[in-house]
């Protein structure tokens, strides 16, 4: 455990030091910035709306706002750090060298995972607690009819899903992603990625401007719970195959 610290204390630091990171980082801090703004305009707006009606039309947009703060910095992270940075190391012949060494494939699994989900996280926290303090500064300090106003503006079941449940399930794609790439290419190690995120960007917005989702409910929070406990499972799976000599030959068939 304390060489997986080691490796992921460099590979932080490897990480952090280069301008894609921090002009990523840039970028993620005017983001949270302006979902802040427009979570405290749509608060202010659900606190001040006169029916039940307008305050359902309103908390359809800022849930989304909340959702995807949460979502995208971790997204974001993995699908531009994640494949690259192993496919480098395969390539320089620098993964090999960790192998010589007594970190076992499961120190360097999480190590590197860790890299990947740790800065995605912080991005993630800022976001959500800017949101979150905006809204809710908003909603109080304009004058309006007593209604359901807060359960609406920190909606539990949503939160749920923002603070824990997408977390854990972008933390295991995170997982599945290096553990891939490990075991095979880095090349299509991105692909779950990229076909989970492309896939809740369209679903989300469109289920719920139809009407089959609602990122408000304990249903949707389950479901993504869920997910992320079949990630997790599969993991686990491919992890119980990981062997150095498995990630050596994955390494020389990429050359």
């Amino acid at each position: 455990m304390g060489g997986a610290r080691l490796l992921l204390g460099r590979d932080l630091r490897d990480l952090s030091s280069g301008a894609a990171f921090r002009i990523m980082v840039a970028v993620f801090i005017v983001m949270a910035l302006a979902m802040a703004v427009g979570a405290a305009g749509l608060a202010a707006g659900i606190a001040t709306a006169p029916d039940a009606s307008t305050r359902a039309g309103l908390s359809m947009p800022y849930g989304q706002l909340l959702y995807f703060g949460s979502v995208l910095p971790l997204l974001g992270f993995i699908w531009l750090f994640a494949g690259a940075t192993l496919s480098r190391e395969k390539a320089s012949g620098h993964l090999e060298t960790l192998l010589a060494t007594p970190l076992e494939p499961r120190d360097i699994l999480l190590a590197k995972t860790e890299a990947m989900v740790l800065p995605g996280l912080s991005m993630t926290g800022l976001a959500l607690l800017l949101e979150l303090a905006a809204a809710g500064i908003a909603s109080a300090s304009v004058a309006g009819p007593a209604h359901d106003a807060f359960a609406l503006v920190f909606p539990p079941a949503l939160l749920a899903t923002c603070v824990v449940a997408n977390p854990v399930l972008f933390a295991g794609l995170a997982a599945l992603t290096v553990i891939l790439a490990l075991r095979a290419s880095p090349d299509a190690a991105i692909l779950p990625s990229f076909a989970l995120g492309f896939g809740l960007m369209i679903a989300v917005p469109g289920g719920a401007a139809i009407g089959i989702v609602d990122l408000r409910s304990w249903g949707f929070a389950g479901l993504s719970f869920g997910l992320a406990a079949i990630e997790w499972g599969i993991v686990a799976g491919l992890a119980r195959g990981l062997s150095k000599e498995r990630i050596v030959l994955s390494s020389r068939e990429d050359k």
